[in-house]
């Protein structure tokens, strides 16, 4: 058979059927209309008043609204009478003030009542939005978005016989097409023989029900018995932002879930699963009608709540905690609102998962793990579809890696078919997942998709499928799971790479917020218990979680959910920085975070190992000497050109503070003359202290030389902190993807526009060098200092670009085979070579604070304070700054940005430089405030609040309990791979009792504690939480 002819035929004849379905059909041409404005959930602004709309006429806007009142005709009495609305757009269908149903290019009819009474009325409200991503692409592919027409609107009674023979007859063909089976193809033929469109209603009827028998007979037979191949589950993934703003994602989450509701109430066997807490708390917020019914269905075991985390996260840049949090709010949101957590981590789009997640998994009440994007690799095919997942510390969790084509399946047979080919581990367990419902921008499952099912079930061939829940499909293979592959480390994506980069102005926001709210939490629990700041540093982590979506995040939203993202991120920097400067003044009475006069600064210090580092005061008048009280004796300083004086502020005790003296003398602090860092030849500058001496070329601006003088070692093996702009090989997928093409050709900076030395003393040098490139501009600050193996670049770009690629990079003279990178809660081996094609894959990887290449005995670190992405092949270092794509957002990373690195260069191992400590003072400088009296009550010159005895492990997190109890909860973890004993002395800390829990903060068991130290043992990059509980 001729496969377009094939085509035409049954196309053609299936069309004719499909018209004569309703039994009754009353057209509704004129429907009442007016134009709006969505401003945020339940806050529209109207900008028309309502008029009449005719069927064919165009409708405008990004909101409209269509009403009618619609009384039911004797005609239809006793029939199930349904709706057809079809506007062109997304829309969602109010019934006497309650919504009912969503409608989009995918469901068009809504069921009106099941049994209809004459001269029933019925209050219809629409409210429509654009089709957003058809929107989206057609923007990006220089296409017009056409009108949105108003169809048509129409009440029906449809024919049950009609409509089942049309779904009979639709998957004959598809299953033909699929295995051009001779036999079904005389089916096809029977088929179109005995049954003639045109004929009169009743032998039209009689026809189709002789030719439904028929297919009984001969071809919907069953399975007789045979084990299902396929575990059905009703799925919608649901973005919060993507190509549209998040706001309407409140909308999207009332059309799907009403579509949901519709689906279950109708189909007794159909089951569905929805991830994210936050969509239920949203639909709490502004659909609660809808919500108390999904609770129902919860209860019945029909409504399945997967995830955990709050909202689907990327899981390459949230720091661990942030991970933790993501579980702790999510979790707590479901065990309050629906009694249990849920226990799979469901993840199907992220792009890419940190090898830090089984463990965070395991302690988070997570025993398994879904997910599909690792079948978008470009390079490798991922071995395992069903396997166990190691992480880091040894922690495993048994995980799905989707076979098909999506996680939102349409119940296509090709799509199946294919799926189950391609399921690796089928011989050993037959049955694998497969989730069915539109997603991305939602929708969810359709009544054909279940209808089919049916037909899937009955007629020959590989597919059958059985509904029910992901935890019941985990729970069968949780009971014969040993001999299940495993996979140990990331889960890195081979594609997307982009993502660690596009949209700086969000990933900044992120990683300076993670900080500020550390920092809040140790001063808000060493303050005492405040439930009032509790509760608003909640609603700020909430904000931060929000967009640690896996489209906001990484970058790949609209220009509307960018700037939805920088407001909430806005508001939350507010909330932790009023918290802090508040905690603050609790702790040091009569401080302020500014002062034009001060008489003591204080400087603390909220890591768990003592530091020391140089401090920038404002206020300090001239003649000024500052004294170290602990000691005192004054200490070397340098007054700057802003007028501020750097100090040099040492051995800050963990967790604690020191007080500095302010006096005015009549000459300046000492060190404020002398010798500076900073010297000149007539091609070079040069910074050298006692330890490193660096040249700088005049000519390019680049690092031509780093001289390790305790070592006597050369760092270079060729230029060090040279610009490289790449023109990035279009991609479809702008802000996502780097194509590894991009990066074969750089165009290396070697001109300055301008070489300013701004500061030159005995503590600092600074010099300034500005490049202009194309529409932009790179000012960057270069800090020396006097004891220190670190250079810092501050660095301002504004920038201008289109599709352009900037790295900073650094030729290295060390030799090593791997690279070491800093992940959330540890760290990850990556090779530097391109043996396999494992390696070759990853030419860009994340990172989070720094990444280091070393020696046995020696390396060399690259900071940061906001960047995620690296790349060290070789001997070559770089990092990705910024990216320039205008897909989805046209204004991506448009204007100016602020960020710092800096080169690290180290004797020993990174371990043994302590180079994570390093990465942590970077990012979170020393906090400073200022008090205007001399002493205050109970205020001493230099005090700790909690100690760690342990070398390699961190105190991450001092916070108080979620369940407002006032106990405080402490994280620890440990990062260099090793079995550590260690101890923490509660110097200012109160506990009646200690308590080892679980990240969702439940107790597991009591610890030992005495005299005020708790002593405990930490396994190799283990995690562990501690609980100190205030009551006996």
């Amino acid at each position: 058979m001729d496969k377009n002819h094939f085509l035409r035929t049954s196309a053609s004849f299936i069309g004719k059927v499909r018209a004569v379905i309703p039994d009754l059909e009353l057209p509704l041409p004129v429907w009442q209309y007016r134009e709006a404005e969505y401003l945020a959930p339940k806050n529209t602004r109207y900008l028309t008043e309502w008029r009449s709309i005719q069927q064919g006429e165009i409708w405008t806007g990004s909101t409209a609204f269509f009403k009618s009142t619609i009384t039911v005709d004797e005609s239809f009495r006793d029939h199930c009478t349904q709706l057809i609305f079809d506007n062109m757009g997304e829309s969602l269908v109010y019934i006497n003030g309650t919504p009912r149903q969503g409608l989009d290019i995918n469901r068009k009819m809504v069921t009106i009542t099941d049994r209809a009474v004459p001269g029933e009325s019925f209050e219809i409200l629409v409210e429509s939005t654009l089709q957003w991503q058809k929107s989206a692409h057609a923007a990006h592919l220089g296409q017009e978005y056409g009108p949105h027409i108003f169809k048509k609107a129409a009440l029906v009674a449809i024919n049950p016989s009609i409509a089942s023979f049309v779904a009979d007859v639709d998957f004959l063909y598809e299953y033909y097409l699929q295995f051009e089976e001779r036999n079904v193809a005389e089916l096809i033929d029977y088929v179109h023989q005995h049954v003639q469109p045109f004929s009169p209603r009743p032998e039209l009827l009689i026809q189709i029900n002789e030719v439904t028998e028929y297919l009984k007979l001969h071809f919907f037979t069953g399975k007789h018995g045979e084990m299902p191949t396929l575990q059905g589950i009703g799925h919608s993934h649901l973005d919060l932002a993507y190509l549209w703003p998040a706001k309407e994602t409140v909308r999207k989450c009332a059309r799907t879930f009403s579509n949901m509701l519709q689906l279950l109430e109708k189909y007794p066997t159909f089951h569905f699963t929805q991830s994210q807490p936050i969509l239920y708390q949203l639909c709490k917020q502004y659909y609660p009608e809808l919500y108390q019914q999904i609770k129902e269905y919860i209860r019945q075991g029909r409504w399945e709540v997967v995830g955990g985390m709050y909202v689907e996260s990327d899981c390459n840049i949230p720091s661990g905690e942030s991970l933790i949090r993501q579980f702790l709010y999510g979790q707590k949101f479901l065990k309050e609102e629906f009694g249990e957590i849920s226990d799979i981590c469901w993840l199907p789009d992220t792009f890419g998962y940190s090898a830090a997640l089984p463990q965070i998994f395991q302690k988070c009440g997570i025993r398994y793990f879904y997910t599909f994007k690792l079948q978008k690799n470009t390079v490798n095919e991922f071995p395992y579809n069903l396997f166990t997942w190691e992480g880091i510390d040894g922690s495993k969790v048994i995980s799905v890696l989707d076979p098909f084509s999506g996680y939102d399946g349409k119940m296509e047979l090709p799509d199946l078919c294919m799926g189950l080919k391609k399921y690796h581990q089928k011989n050993n367990y037959p049955q694998i997942m497969y989730l069915f419902g539109y997603g991305d921008g939602g929708g969810g499952t359709t009544p054909e998709m279940i209808e089919k099912i049916e037909r899937l079930n009955k007629a020959p061939g590989p597919v059958n499928l059985s509904m029910g829940t992901a935890h019941e499909f985990f729970e069968r293979i949780n009971q014969t799971k040993t001999d299940l592959p495993n996979w140990q480390g990331e889960l890195y994506f081979e594609w997307h790479q982009g993502t660690y980069t596009s949209q700086a102005q969000i990933k900044h926001a992120n990683r300076k917020l993670e900080f500020l709210y550390r920092d809040v939490e140790i001063l808000m629990s060493l303050s005492g218990y405040d439930a009032q700041k509790h509760q608003k540093i909640h609603e700020g982590w909430e904000l931060i979680l929000f967009n640690q979506f896996h489209d906001i995040l990484p970058g790949s939203c609209l220009t509307e959910g960018r700037q939805e993202a920088m407001e909430k991120y806005k508001t939350a920097f507010e909330i932790g920085q009023n918290l802090c400067d508040q905690t603050l003044t609790r702790l040091f009475p009569a401080s302020t975070r500014n002062s034009e006069a001060p008489k003591q600064i204080v400087a603390v210090n909220t890591f768990s190992f003592s530091r020391s580092e140089y401090i920038e005061a404002a206020g300090i008048p001239a003649g000024a000497l500052i004294t170290d009280l602990t000691t005192r004796s004054s200490v070397a300083c340098q007054r700057l050109r802003n007028g501020h004086v750097l100090f040099t502020a040492k051995d800050i005790p963990s967790f604690g503070y020191k007080v500095f003296q302010i006096q005015v003398q009549n000459t300046e602090c000492p060190s404020q003359t002398g010798d500076g860092l900073l010297f000149e030849s007539p091609e070079e500058y040069w910074l050298e202290n006692r330890i490193l001496k660096v040249l700088l070329s005049k000519s390019t601006g680049n690092i031509v030389s780093i001289l390790d003088k305790e070592n006597q070692r050369e760092i270079l093996n060729g230029q060090g902190n040279y610009f490289e702009l790449f023109s990035e090989v279009h991609d479809f997928y702008d802000a996502w993807n780097i194509n590894e093409q991009t990066l074969k050709n750089p165009q290396i900076m070697n001109t300055v526009s301008a070489f300013n030395i701004l500061e030159n003393g005995p503590l600092l040098a600074t010099v300034e060098i500005v490049r202009n490139f194309g529409q932009s501009q790179i000012r960057q600050v270069i800090s020396f200092t006097a004891e220190t193996r670190r250079i810092d670049f501050e660095t301002e770009i504004s920038w201008a670009e289109t599709e352009k690629l900037l790295k900073v990079a650094f030729d290295l003279d060390v030799y090593a085979t791997k690279a070491t990178y800093d992940i959330a809660y540890g760290n990850i081996e990556r090779s530097t070579r391109n043996n396999t094609s494992w390696e070759q894959a990853q030419y860009e990887v994340s990172a989070h604070k720094w990444a280091d290449l070393s020696e046995n005995d020696f390396g060399v670190a690259l900071l940061n304070d906001c960047k995620y992405g690296y790349d060290i092949k070789n001997n070559k270092m770089r990092l990705t700054l910024l990216k320039a794509p205008r897909y989805p957002d046209k204004t991506c990373d448009m204007g100016t940005h602020h960020f710092r690195y800096a080169l690290l260069i180290h004797s020993g191992g990174w371990r043994a430089a302590r180079v994570d400590r390093e990465g942590y003072c970077f990012n979170d400088p020393l906090l400073i405030t200022y008090m205007d009296k001399n002493s205050q009550p109970g205020i001493k010159t230099c005090d700790s609040f909690v100690q760690l005895h342990g070398d390699g492990v961190f105190l991450e997190t001092l916070k108080h309990c979620e369940d407002n109890s006032g106990d405080l909860l402490i994280r620890i973890y440990e990062n260099h791979g090793s079995l550590r004993k260690i101890a923490i002395e509660l110097k200012k800390l109160s506990a009646a009792k200690v308590f080892e829990c679980d990240m969702l903060e439940n107790k597991l068991w009591e610890i030992p504690f005495s005299n005020e130290v708790i002593k405990t043992t930490l396994k190799p990059y283990e995690i562990k939480t501690l609980r100190l509980s205030q009551h006996a």
